[in-house]
């Protein structure tokens, strides 16, 4: 699931998940529109903060394939 998908689902806005990520705002937002990459340390924590819905791996490497 994607991050934006995320918060959508969840009826949060933005500022609210960044937030409980400890993160700012428009931080978050760059990452919701693909413009930019979480550290790996945010990565986990929104991980972390999503309960694995939001997997660390598709934040840090968005084209990686999977193994079957």
């Amino acid at each position: 699931m994607t991050l934006k998908d995320y918060i959508k689902e969840n009826k949060l806005t933005v500022s609210k998940f960044a937030e409980l990520a400890e993160c700012s705002q428009p931080h978050i937002s760059l990452i919701c529109k693909g413009l930019r990459r979480p550290s790996p340390e945010l990565a986990f924590k929104i991980q972390q903060v999503t309960d694995g819905d939001v997997r660390a791996i598709d934040l840090l490497q968005p084209n990686h394939k999977q193994a079957a």
